[in-house]
Protein backbone atom coordinates (compact mmCIF):
# COMPACT_ATOMS: atom_id res chain seq x y z
CA UNK A 1 0.00 0.00 0.00
CA UNK A 2 3.04 2.10 0.22
CA UNK A 3 1.61 3.98 3.01
CA UNK A 4 -0.53 5.82 0.12
CA UNK A 5 -4.09 5.88 2.45
CA UNK A 6 -2.67 7.29 5.36
CA UNK A 7 -1.06 9.83 2.84
CA UNK A 8 -4.45 10.76 1.49
CA UNK A 9 -5.49 11.53 4.95
CA UNK A 10 -3.19 13.62 5.74
CA UNK A 11 -3.32 15.80 2.77
CA UNK A 12 -7.35 16.28 2.70
CA UNK A 13 -7.13 17.25 6.36
CA UNK A 14 -4.72 20.00 5.26
CA UNK A 15 -6.95 21.39 2.51
CA UNK A 16 -4.42 22.96 1.01
CA UNK A 17 -5.17 21.25 -2.28
CA UNK A 18 -8.52 20.36 -4.06
CA UNK A 19 -9.36 16.95 -3.24
CA UNK A 20 -10.44 15.54 -6.61
CA UNK A 21 -6.97 15.69 -8.04
CA UNK A 22 -5.59 14.12 -4.51
CA UNK A 23 -8.04 11.27 -4.67
CA UNK A 24 -7.20 10.70 -8.46
CA UNK A 25 -3.27 10.37 -7.48
CA UNK A 26 -3.71 8.31 -4.98
CA UNK A 27 -6.04 5.62 -6.17
CA UNK A 28 -4.06 5.90 -9.68
CA UNK A 29 -0.85 5.03 -7.10
CA UNK A 30 -2.71 2.45 -5.90
CA UNK A 31 -4.12 1.07 -8.56
CA UNK A 32 -0.58 0.51 -10.31
CA UNK A 33 0.72 -1.04 -7.22
CA UNK A 34 -2.13 -4.02 -7.43
CA UNK A 35 -1.33 -3.83 -11.38
CA UNK A 36 2.33 -4.32 -10.58
CA UNK A 37 1.75 -7.32 -7.83
CA UNK A 38 -1.01 -8.65 -10.62
CA UNK A 39 1.08 -8.41 -12.94
CA UNK A 40 4.40 -10.39 -10.65
CA UNK A 41 2.19 -12.93 -10.30
CA UNK A 42 0.92 -13.84 -13.11
CA UNK A 43 4.29 -13.55 -15.07
CA UNK A 44 5.80 -16.37 -12.68
CA UNK A 45 6.14 -14.60 -9.70
CA UNK A 46 3.64 -17.25 -8.61
CA UNK A 47 6.18 -20.32 -9.07
CA UNK A 48 8.49 -18.33 -7.42
CA UNK A 49 6.15 -17.55 -4.19
CA UNK A 50 5.43 -20.94 -3.81
CA UNK A 51 8.64 -22.18 -3.96
CA UNK A 52 9.90 -20.06 -1.27
CA UNK A 53 7.35 -21.50 0.63
CA UNK A 54 8.16 -24.87 -0.27
CA UNK A 55 4.64 -25.74 -1.37
CA UNK A 56 3.94 -26.09 -4.91
CA UNK A 57 0.22 -26.40 -4.93
CA UNK A 58 0.74 -22.60 -4.01
CA UNK A 59 1.20 -21.65 -7.38
CA UNK A 60 -1.95 -22.25 -8.86
CA UNK A 61 -3.64 -20.17 -5.70
CA UNK A 62 -1.92 -17.11 -6.08
CA UNK A 63 -2.84 -17.42 -10.08
CA UNK A 64 -6.65 -17.23 -8.95
CA UNK A 65 -6.13 -14.59 -6.26
CA UNK A 66 -3.81 -12.52 -8.79
CA UNK A 67 -7.01 -9.70 -9.59
CA UNK A 68 -7.32 -9.34 -5.81
CA UNK A 69 -4.87 -6.75 -5.32
CA UNK A 70 -5.86 -5.07 -8.41
CA UNK A 71 -9.05 -4.62 -7.28
CA UNK A 72 -8.63 -4.28 -3.28
CA UNK A 73 -5.44 -1.61 -3.12
CA UNK A 74 -7.68 1.52 -4.65
CA UNK A 75 -10.34 0.60 -2.37
CA UNK A 76 -7.88 0.95 0.25
CA UNK A 77 -8.27 4.90 1.01
CA UNK A 78 -12.08 4.82 1.25
CA UNK A 79 -11.59 5.16 4.79
CA UNK A 80 -8.93 7.57 5.09
CA UNK A 81 -11.21 9.68 2.54
CA UNK A 82 -14.58 9.26 4.09
CA UNK A 83 -13.02 10.06 7.66
CA UNK A 84 -11.31 13.19 6.37
CA UNK A 85 -14.01 14.60 4.50
CA UNK A 86 -16.32 13.45 7.63
CA UNK A 87 -18.74 11.10 6.41
CA UNK A 88 -18.12 8.61 8.84
CA UNK A 89 -22.05 7.50 8.87
CA UNK A 90 -21.63 6.65 5.23
CA UNK A 91 -17.82 4.64 5.70
CA UNK A 92 -19.76 2.23 8.47
CA UNK A 93 -22.87 1.47 6.03
CA UNK A 94 -20.33 0.74 3.32
CA UNK A 95 -17.53 -1.49 5.45
CA UNK A 96 -20.55 -3.03 6.91
CA UNK A 97 -22.44 -4.04 3.88
CA UNK A 98 -19.20 -5.14 1.71
CA UNK A 99 -18.19 -7.51 4.98
CA UNK A 100 -21.41 -8.87 5.49
CA UNK A 101 -20.97 -9.69 1.56
CA UNK A 102 -17.79 -10.94 1.63
CA UNK A 103 -18.60 -13.48 4.47
CA UNK A 104 -21.56 -14.72 2.96
CA UNK A 105 -20.27 -15.25 -0.55
CA UNK A 106 -17.33 -16.78 0.97
CA UNK A 107 -19.40 -18.89 3.05
CA UNK A 108 -21.63 -20.18 0.61
CA UNK A 109 -18.96 -21.24 -1.91
CA UNK A 110 -16.96 -22.98 1.06
CA UNK A 111 -19.85 -24.88 1.94
CA UNK A 112 -20.94 -25.72 -1.77
CA UNK A 113 -17.71 -26.67 -2.98
CA UNK A 114 -15.22 -29.19 -2.37
CA UNK A 115 -11.67 -27.29 -2.98
CA UNK A 116 -10.41 -23.72 -1.68
CA UNK A 117 -10.67 -21.95 -5.05
CA UNK A 118 -14.58 -21.42 -5.19
CA UNK A 119 -14.29 -19.17 -1.85
CA UNK A 120 -11.16 -17.37 -3.45
CA UNK A 121 -12.77 -16.93 -6.64
CA UNK A 122 -15.98 -15.28 -4.64
CA UNK A 123 -13.72 -13.26 -2.71
CA UNK A 124 -11.69 -11.59 -5.73
CA UNK A 125 -14.78 -10.90 -7.20
CA UNK A 126 -16.77 -9.29 -4.59
CA UNK A 127 -13.34 -7.27 -4.38
CA UNK A 128 -14.11 -6.38 -7.81
CA UNK A 129 -18.28 -5.47 -7.10
CA UNK A 130 -17.24 -3.58 -3.92
CA UNK A 131 -14.83 -1.27 -5.77
CA UNK A 132 -17.47 -0.10 -8.22
CA UNK A 133 -19.25 1.50 -5.05
CA UNK A 134 -16.06 2.78 -3.02
CA UNK A 135 -15.05 5.00 -5.92
CA UNK A 136 -18.28 6.22 -6.37
CA UNK A 137 -18.51 7.19 -2.68
CA UNK A 138 -15.01 8.40 -2.81
CA UNK A 139 -15.16 10.26 -5.46
CA UNK A 140 -18.67 11.76 -4.35
CA UNK A 141 -17.08 12.98 -1.33
CA UNK A 142 -14.23 14.41 -3.17
CA UNK A 143 -15.89 16.57 -5.32
CA UNK A 144 -13.50 19.69 -5.42
CA UNK A 145 -11.50 20.27 -8.30
CA UNK A 146 -9.65 19.01 -11.49
CA UNK A 147 -9.94 15.11 -12.94
CA UNK A 148 -6.73 15.19 -14.21
CA UNK A 149 -3.53 14.29 -11.70
CA UNK A 150 -0.21 16.09 -11.35
CA UNK A 151 2.82 15.07 -11.28
CA UNK A 152 3.96 16.87 -8.87
CA UNK A 153 1.45 15.90 -6.82
CA UNK A 154 1.97 12.35 -6.96
CA UNK A 155 5.49 13.13 -6.42
CA UNK A 156 4.21 14.87 -3.23
CA UNK A 157 2.08 12.11 -1.30
CA UNK A 158 4.84 9.38 -2.58
CA UNK A 159 7.31 11.39 -0.76
CA UNK A 160 4.74 11.32 2.87
CA UNK A 161 3.72 7.60 1.98
CA UNK A 162 6.56 6.07 1.86
CA UNK A 163 8.32 7.16 5.29
CA UNK A 164 4.82 5.43 6.41
CA UNK A 165 5.20 2.41 4.41
CA UNK A 166 8.81 1.94 5.95
CA UNK A 167 7.86 3.05 9.18
CA UNK A 168 4.85 -0.05 9.29
CA UNK A 169 6.79 -2.32 7.69
CA UNK A 170 9.46 -1.94 10.74
CA UNK A 171 6.75 -2.01 13.54
CA UNK A 172 5.76 -5.17 11.45
CA UNK A 173 8.86 -6.65 11.84
CA UNK A 174 9.99 -5.48 15.05
CA UNK A 175 6.52 -7.19 16.73
CA UNK A 176 7.01 -10.51 14.99
CA UNK A 177 10.55 -10.38 15.20
CA UNK A 178 10.43 -13.47 17.61
CA UNK A 179 8.77 -15.66 15.45
CA UNK A 180 11.02 -14.87 12.09
CA UNK A 181 13.87 -16.10 14.53
CA UNK A 182 11.83 -18.98 15.77
CA UNK A 183 11.09 -20.23 12.52
CA UNK A 184 14.39 -19.48 11.36
CA UNK A 185 16.28 -22.48 13.83
CA UNK A 186 13.03 -24.87 13.51
CA UNK A 187 10.78 -26.29 11.11
CA UNK A 188 7.05 -26.06 11.31
CA UNK A 189 6.43 -29.21 12.64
Amino acid sequence: MLGLPGALNYFLALGQRDSRPLLVENVILLAITGAGFSLFLLAGGNEYVAALFGNPDLARTLVIIAPYSLFVLPALCVSSCLVATKRVKHLVVFRTATAGLTVGIVLLLAWQSENAEMPLLGLVAVSGITLIPALFLMFKACNIGSWRPSLSGIWQQLKFSLPLAIAGAAGALSLNLDKVIVSSFFGAE
